[in-house]
């Protein structure tokens, strides 16, 4: 789907009054310009009030229809279509050109109707007053779009009247990038609504440097204040008194991250808390003695502002390591409530117990195309603490939520180190495996474990030089049948080199099974023979060094469509087989890889994490799963090594035994459905043969640090056939 909703909710004072606002954006940002223009709406209204809602207009901006840019996009969609239907393309392809003429009929429909800019974002303060930025652009088809002007407006919430407005060109700030979006970001305003913080991004993309700008409210909004220039990601929080708390890093990676303490007037640096992890989001009341902190994979730290001394959480059991939980503490510092992709739990801060809420029905709702969309009733779902009242706005309405933990049930102590609490998993990677799953408290599921273990040997390379193309028998060649990355590759000598669509497929290295097995004997692979892996070239063609002979770039995005064959081989040769050097001596090559030698290393990731489609096969409870992954976390991380075997060290979020089954790119999404579910229990069967990093030694460049995945089904790997393969590349 093309676009979703997505809301924020915020407190506009200590009793529960809020703002909502709500938008549809558009999920592939690349393809349409009009990102931020869809249906925007902002509502204030009262939790003990759910009829009385108001409208504010002043929190969104106008942009009015235009028949150009209906137009425009029409006549892009048409040249979609004509390419869907054109015959030149096999169907994964003309299924891209559908979904992009779709998304272009969409734009054409929204180009039609008056619409409003949404906020870039947006800040609200406890005396009812909202400071919201709003970046207005310049949308080109074929170049993106460019920023025109900056609104800056504070609105108060109560008569919807602007009282205060700074437009800025955006060519006179030097916004000419995407990165223009960040200046707008406002980090906070405090609570008497006097004073905001916003961020100012300069320097390139890959070297960002930000410098904090504060502006006083008063009769216009001027830039009062500069800070020292400072490289990190923040999280902002406001104070009563107008500090300034952030929670720093990567400025300084050395150091870890950190929260830092800005003076309210100098803007330099007053106070530092060291911190060993960098947070998610952090939160902290009005008149904060404490700043609450969310972590990766769903901790919470509470650091006392006095002491320093840190309170450590464990709300969300069984949360995995692409949970990036957000965190609200009441005014009160009573509670606190953090949420997960799919837990919401509220935390009493008195005993440390914690207990799950239900969860708003999605944090983002999609939108079919051409649906009418009523902006006056629809909410998307949100989250906020208001005072000291839980809200969620779902289902078009805003409620609240009880926040006493011993209103609910499951209750559970989450503190760690408080009588009660979950005692955390110890296991030595030296220990024998029945004995680990014992300690990590797995033992009823030993046997599924044994299943899908799949011990994993780690690859590090050396360049070989020219030495590493002679043939055997010259001086320093690398042995016949050996285990290397690149150079010419050794098959059985009534062998050629294999070609796809005519072209010569690039060597990109074999692996001797009996050296293999020395450093790792459990590995699920043959004890002997020769494992050779090569890859298709696209005609995209180069030259190199002072050979005119063109070469053939490798194809870095296959289709494995029905009918073609596949762009790689996995072509494994017995023992007993007799092997030559094959020289590759026509006019046009194949990509060459430098030859590299290998250590081979036992190691690597031996289970699956939850960016495996195998992970859900394992059956575990919530408290099984934070078991599990903690255990994981002692025996495996995630490298930048090559790997034979094993479980994949995946750059991106989604399992890549997902494309191996759908061939692509086209599979179902949705996790509640039917149809999901069967789909990914035929997924779990691909088990990963080969992961192959970008890497300078045997001039391995792929993308911005790509890397290549093979997989196999697990019955044909319990035959030895290699024939149906699968590959996934991904940076």
């Amino acid at each position: 789907m093309p676009t979703y909703l997505e809301s924020t909710l915020l407190p506009t004072d200590s009793t529960g009054s809020y703002l909502l606002v709500t938008g549809v954006r558009n999920l592939n940002r690349s393809d349409l310009e009009r990102d931020d223009t869809r249906h925007a709406i902002a509502i204030s209204g009262h939790l003990d009030r759910p009829d009385g809602v108001d409208l504010l207009a002043s929190v969104t901006l106008p942009r009015p229809a235009s028949k150009s840019d209906a137009e425009g996009h029409s006549r892009m969609a048409k040249k979609q279509l004509e390419l869907a239907e054109s015959g030149e393309y096999g169907p994964q392809q003309s299924a891209q050109y559908r979904d992009n003429y779709r998304r272009y009929e969409y734009a054409a429909h929204l180009a039609m109707t008056e619409q409003r800019w949404l906020p870039s974002s947006v800040a609200a303060s406890r005396n009812g007053r909202i400071v919201a930025s709003i970046v207005t652009d310049t949308p080109s088809l074929f170049g993106g779009s460019s920023p025109d002007r900056v609104y800056v407006r504070l609105v108060d919430a109560d008569s919807d009247e602007i009282v205060l407005e700074q437009r800025l060109k955006a060519t006179k700030l030097g916004l000419t990038s995407p990165a223009y979006r960040r200046f707008t970001r406002l980090l906070g305003v405090d609570a008497a609504g006097k004073r905001l913080l916003v961020l100012e991004q300069t320097g390139s993309r890959s070297a960002p440097t930000v410098a904090l700008q504060e502006r006083a409210l008063k009769k216009a909004l001027p830039v009062e204040t500069t800070t020292e220039a400072l490289r990190f990601s923040p999280n902002l929080l406001v104070k009563d008194g107008g500090e300034f708390w952030i929670s720093c890093g990567g400025a300084y990676p050395e150091r870890g991250a950190y929260l830092t303490l800005l003076d309210k007037k100098s803007g330099k640096k007053i106070d530092e808390i060291s911190l060993s992890r960098q947070p998610t989001s952090i939160a902290a009341a009005p008149n904060a003695t404490m700043i609450v902190c969310a972590l990766q994979g769903g901790a919470v730290w509470v650091v006392d502002l006095a002491t320093k001394k840190i309170r450590k959480f464990s709300p969300h059991i069984g949360a995995g390591r692409d949970d990036w939980p957000t965190v609200h503490v009441a005014d009160s510092e009573a509670f606190f409530v953090s949420a997960t992709s799919n837990q919401l739990v509220l935390t009493s801060l008195s005993d440390g117990v914690s207990a799950p809420l239900k969860k708003p029905n999605d944090v983002k709702k999609e939108c079919e195309p051409f649906d009418d969309v009523d902006t006056s009733v629809i909410l998307a779902p949100a989250l906020a603490v208001l005072g000291d009242r839980i809200a969620v706005a779902e289902d078009g309405s805003v409620r609240a939520l009880d926040s006493d933990v011993a209103a609910y049930d499951d209750r559970f102590v989450s503190e760690v180190g408080r009588p009660g609490a979950r005692k955390p998993v110890r296991v030595s990677k030296k220990a024998p495996f029945e004995e680990t799953v014992l300690k990590a408290r797995l033992e009823p599921h030993t046997d599924i474990l044994s299943s899908y273990r799949s011990p994993a040997i780690m690859i590090r390379t050396k360049k070989l030089g020219k030495r590493g193309w002679a043939q055997p028998g010259v001086q320093h060649a690398p042995a016949l049948g050996g285990s290397r990355l690149g150079g010419w590759p050794d098959l059985p000598e009534e062998s050629k080199w294999p070609t796809w669509q005519g072209r010569p497929m690039a060597f990109l290295g074999q692996f001797n099974l009996a050296e293999a097995h020395a450093v790792q004997p459990e590995l699920r692979l043959p004890d002997s023979g020769l494992l050779s892996f090569f890859l298709g070239c696209s005609e995209e063609t180069y030259t190199r060094d002072a050979d005119e002979r063109t070469r053939f770039m490798v194809e870095l995005l296959h289709n494995a469509e029905a009918g073609d064959a596949p762009g790689w081989l996995v072509e494994y040769t017995p023992a007993t087989a007799a092997l030559r050097r094959l020289e590759f001596k026509e006019e046009s090559l194949p990509e060459l890889f430098d030859p590299t030698s290998l250590r081979l290393q036992a190691g690597g990731k031996a289970l699956p994490d939850e960016l495996s489609a195998v992970f859900e096969r394992l059956d575990l409870t919530n408290a099984e799963k934070a078991d599990y992954l903690e255990m994981l976390e002692q025996l495996q991380k995630s490298h930048e090594n090559h790997q034979l075997m094993g479980y994949a060290s995946v750059i991106q979020f989604t399992p890549p035994e997902l494309f191996c089954e759908a061939g692509g790119f086209d599979f179902p999404t949705d996790e509640g459905s039917d149809e999901y579910k069967t789909f990914v229990g035929s997924a779990w069967e691909w088990t990963l043969l080969l992961e192959l990093t970008s890497d300078p030694n045997p001039d391995f460049l792929w993308g911005d640090g790509g890397k290549f995945y093979f997989y196999i089904r697990r019955d044909a790997l319990a035959e030895l056939d290699f024939s149906d393969t699968r590959i996934f590349f991904e940076n």
